[in-house]
């Protein structure tokens, strides 16, 4: 995930379930009101281009990080069906270690947040 501040032309990110790749993008604050981010992005399957107003501190999932997870999942899926279990053990066993992963990862971005970091 990154900030909407990071977002550059020619990324490709996640927004509203679908993959967009970013065509222009414009931070702005007017006067002294708070910063957005005016993004022009094509959407990948559709080729439609809309724009979407982000707020300077929402954050935006990038594609590569949709991507590494499905490489994840389909990596443990597959060493899991080399071991000849059924479908049933392997999607319980795949949801546990995401679980875990997910739960792993929320305690130490707290820890990362409480010690100021």
């Amino acid at each position: 995930m990154i900030s909407a501040t990071e977002l550059r032309p020619g990324m490709v990110v996640v927004h509203n379930g679908e993959l967009h790749r970013a065509h222009s993008v414009v931070h702005k604050t007017p006067g002294n009101l708070r910063g957005f981010v005016q993004a022009k992005l094509r959407n990948l399957k559709s080729g439609a281009m809309n724009e979407h107003r982000f707020r300077s501190e929402d954050r935006i999932e990038k594609a590569e990080d949709a991507l590494f997870g499905s490489l994840v999942i389909a990596t443990i899926a597959n060493g899991l069906n080399t071991l000849n279990l059924t479908q049933g053990v392997i999607f319980i066993t795949t949801g546990g270690i995401l679980l875990f992963a997910v739960t792993l990862d929320t305690v130490l971005r707290r820890r990362q947040r409480a010690a100021g970091r």
